[in-house]
């Protein structure tokens, strides 16, 4: 198997402890630069262009759901509970430095009946999947994760999504599957 140069990138997450909210990590994503950052108040319009952006595939293999697109009023949702769960939780932001666009969102929210684990979500744009985007997230997670105290991840896909599969299943990921959705877990 090949390994890309992706694969063997140092990934540097600076963290400030005097303002836990403001680390920044800058990953390397073919020729572009991409600065993974938690969620911002002033991040709606350049979120709001995402999701609006996201193909029926990308938006069934998030949200299990058959939407052609999300509706304004859907996106506007989304977003308060986007900031709703950054309160509470982790809400990274991928953005590209050259163009600004929003290339990945990832969702690292806290179960209320075990602190010490976390649900995890993540979307990347259509124009970027399948650069190692997904591999990117994974590498730093354990340092994101470690930050704010969490010791166990699980997320869930559905069975079809193979991209998910080979990523959490490449991390070592437990795994049980019901009724076409399969869940991960780790650590």
């Amino acid at each position: 198997m090949n390994r890309s140069r992706l694969d063997d990138v140092d990934h540097e997450l600076n963290i400030m402890d005097e303002a836990p909210d403001t680390w920044i990590c800058t990953l390397p994503i073919r020729r572009e630069i991409l600065l993974l950052r938690p969620l911002r108040a002033d991040d709606t319009p350049a979120l709001a262009t995402f999701f609006a952006s996201l193909s029926p595939q990308t938006l069934y293999q998030r949200y299990f759901l058959p939407l052609p697109a999300m509706s304004p009023q859907h996106i506007t949702d989304e977003i308060q509970r986007l900031n709703r769960l950054a309160m509470a939780g982790v809400v990274l932001l991928g953005r590209l430095i050259d163009h600004g666009s929003v290339v990945v969102l990832v969702e690292i929210a806290r179960l209320d009946s075990d602190r010490s684990t976390a649900e995890i979500a993540m979307t990347v744009a259509d124009a970027h999947q399948r650069q190692g985007i997904g591999r990117q997230m994974r590498a730093i997670l354990p340092a994101v994760l470690a930050h704010h105290s969490i010791a166990r991840v699980q997320a869930a896909a559905l069975a079809e999504n193979r991209a998910i599969m080979k990523l959490f299943g490449s991390a070592g990921a437990t795994t049980s599957l019901g009724h076409g959705i399969v869940t991960f877990q780790i650590g």
